[in-house]
């Protein structure tokens, strides 16, 4: 069970459309804090503009840590889809591994790969609101 679950998840890091997914998060939330940011400049010095720290956007990202499980249908689309596609998963089924086995392989490396793009997209987002927004300190 191992051994197919490292290889699901070499072939899950291999594909391009992970990372296009990936990248899709991680912008939408990079977008948020610039959109702060630029709110925050553009704003008069004589009306602040509530919004633009890291207390606002923190309450964002912890409102929203969901958001990407919610897309776990794309993740398992991305791991079932081309063995369903070129019909290979019966080279595994033929190998000796159990259809059990290549369920929960798969059911696990979609959620481990959701949690790969929650951990990016969310210390990226972090990482951006620190470099942009004023830190609202420690409440």
């Amino acid at each position: 069970m191992i051994s197919y679950i490292k290889s699901e998840a070499y072939r899950l890091v291999r594909e391009k459309s992970y990372w296009i997914f990936i990248v899709v998060f991680t912008a939408l939330a990079v977008a948020a804090s610039v959109v702060l940011f630029v709110a925050q400049e553009v704003t008069p010095a004589t009306d602040a503009f509530p919004y633009a720290n890291t207390r606002f956007m923190l309450m964002n990202i912890i409102t929203a840590i969901l958001v990407p499980f919610i897309f776990l249908f794309q993740i398992s689309q991305i791991v079932v889809g081309e063995e369903v596609k070129h019909h290979t998963m019966k080279n595994s089924v033929s190998f000796g591994v159990s259809r059990s086995t290549i369920y929960f392989g798969k059911w696990i490396i979609s959620i481990l790969g959701m949690i790969g793009v929650a951990v990016l997209s969310i210390g990226i987002s972090v990482a951006t609101m620190y470099l942009l927004l004023e830190n609202s300190g420690s409440s």
